[in-house]
């Protein structure tokens, strides 16, 4: 018996990929001459904006209009990342290069966050030549404004700005695209979780499964940023996992336990005790996603049973546990079935308070020419009523999240053509739902 599993730390990236663990890219002669046609002007709104957006993973994306998605990409031959804006229709500009002189690794990995008038771009890979992340702020026509900052450990984006963790642990530095600001923290694990607020930013300490948090204040810049207690371990049911799930200037904490428990506290002004839920999880549980809203919280869970599947794993049932101030529910998302592999799972907030929950579906088996997504499912889950699903149908190499704006929600695929293999660049298009 495997112990209980959070396949996510939670961070408030607006943008969040899914892709296939090889390279997507295009196969380059070593030594050969390469013409460098790539952008690197404004975006532009000529024909040559009407043509694909076209790429390689990683890729990501982020809502920059109720209709409208700034999307990026790694453009292999030119080394660089490039954005666009997409709209279900296709490019509503032409791409510019945000990062340049970086290629691709084996874990490379790209987010998008931070406001339309200040997207942030946070890119892992190499980067002139060395393993490391780069994130850059991007002006209003999605150029950059000012040099990469070199992040080494834990960061987090939020609508406003960067924060990351100095190696050695000691400092946490926030960044915007004006100011730049330090906070001292003492001594904390550099990998350790980093939540972004508006003006705050919260540092979580593990301390052998007591679990303290470290927030760091706006206005206490170069001065030591206050430690507080935050779960304290039980033996009968150690912590697993705890995720921190930022929204504005206040922070929900939700410890996942061995034995199944979920416990949330609420950092902020007014701050709550620790709560444990009415509902448990089965210890081969995952849970795999979670968001703090108007609402409340929303913990997303997938569950292994028996299905009958011929010659293969079933596909997990996925569950919601929705919890407000008063109780907590679960609810089914979607059923066990077979031939299909879950995630990641994608978690967001439409304005009228409902859940926006949404993961890919990947075939189980697939060729060489057969893209592994085959779609998206989404479910809205409103209070005291059955879920809203649906499905939008792929042959895709990636997805990325780009959240939701008011009514609707958005995702961009790196969609493979027919009968095409993984080795060339692919055109990147938005989808939106409900």
């Amino acid at each position: 018996m495997r112990p209980l599993r959070s396949c996510v730390a939670l961070l408030p990236f607006l943008a969040l990929s899914a892709s296939a663990p090889a390279c997507r890219c295009t196969r380059v002669t070593p030594g050969a001459a390469q013409v460098d046609a790539g952008p690197s002007g404004a975006p532009h709104d000529d024909a040559s904006a009407r043509a694909p957006f076209v790429g390689s993973l990683p890729i990501a994306a982020m809502l920059v209009g109720e209709e409208e998605v700034l999307a990026g990409a790694l453009a292999v031959v030119r080394k660089s990342v490039d954005v666009a804006v997409l709209g279900a229709e296709g490019p509503r500009s032409g791409p510019v290069a945000a990062l340049r002189d970086v290629a691709w690794l084996s874990d490379a990995d790209l987010r998008l966050g931070g406001s339309r008038q200040s997207p942030i771009l946070v890119f892992r890979g190499l980067v002139s030549g060395k393993r490391r992340r780069a994130g850059v702020f991007l002006s209003e026509a999605f150029l950059p404004a000012g040099e990469p900052a070199v992040i080494e450990a834990s960061h987090c984006v939020s609508g406003r700005h960067l924060a990351w963790l100095e190696p050695g642990g000691h400092e946490l530095v926030r960044r915007t695209r004006e100011t730049s600001a330090r906070f001292k923290l003492g001594t904390v694990d550099p990998d350790a979780t980093l939540a972004c607020g508006d003006t705050l930013d919260w540092v979580l300490v593990d301390r052998d499964g007591d679990h303290d948090v470290v927030t760091a204040r706006a206005h206490q810049d170069g001065g030591a940023a206050p430690r507080e207690a935050l779960f304290r371990d039980a033996e009968d049911d150690e912590t697993r996992e705890v995720l921190a799930l930022p929204r504005g200037d206040e922070a929900t904490f939700l410890r996942v336990g061995q034995a199944g428990s979920l416990s949330l506290r609420r950092i902020g002004t007014p701050a709550r005790p620790p709560r444990t839920l009415a509902t448990r999880v089965d210890r081969e549980d995952d849970v795999v996603a979670a968001l703090a809203g108007d609402a409340g919280v929303v913990v997303v869970v997938t569950h292994e049973e028996d299905v009958g599947c011929d010659g293969g794993a079933p596909t997990p049932r996925v569950d919601a546990v929705a919890v407000d101030d008063t109780r907590d529910t679960l609810v089914t998302l979607a059923a066990a079935t077979c031939g299909r592999e879950r995630g990641p799972f994608f978690v967001n907030t439409l304005a009228d308070g409902s859940w926006a929950i949404a993961w890919v579906e990947r075939a189980a088996t697939r060729g060489r020419t057969t893209a592994p997504i085959v779609g998206v499912r989404h479910a809205i889950l409103q209070r005291a009523a059955l879920p809203l699903t649906g499905e939008t149908s792929l042959s895709a190499d990636g997805v990325a999240d780009a959240k939701c704006g008011k009514k609707r929600c958005a995702f961009v695929a790196l969609e493979r053509p027919r009968g095409q293999d993984d080795s060339q660049p692919e055109p990147l298009r938005a989808h939106f739902y409900p």
